[in-house]
């Protein structure tokens, strides 16, 4: 074999493994961002269930009754977090309506 293609091929193999860095440093970034997004998400939820669960339940309960249909998944993500008193507390103070729909989207999403 000759130097020039030995050399060829050195550089070759250099750009391929230098490639393969950048697409490994890229992927952990990502996979950093994404658990940073989640972890930021869960602060925020967590910010919302204390902030609810201070309020008095007919005041959070108005809130809720205004958040629906549109933003329903979000109060499910609210209400499940909360201890069984104050979601009850809220859910008896909401529109028939809307506690039993919060209810069944609250059962579809216990494992089965």
């Amino acid at each position: 074999m000759c130097v020039s293609f030995k050399v060829f091929l050195y550089v070759k193999r250099a750009k391929k493994n230098k490639i393969q860095r950048k697409k490994e440093a890229q992927a952990a970034a990502d996979s950093e961002a994404a658990a940073q997004a989640a972890a930021d998400s869960e602060a925020a939820l967590k910010d919302y269930v204390d902030t609810y669960a201070s309020m008095k339940p007919k005041d959070a309960a108005k809130v809720f009754d205004s958040m629906m249909p549109d933003q329903t998944d979000l109060v499910v993500k609210i209400l499940e977090q909360m201890t069984p008193d104050q979601r009850s507390a809220i859910l008896a103070k909401m529109t028939v309506t809307n506690s039993v729909d919060l209810t069944v989207k609250m059962d579809e999403q216990l494992p089965q």
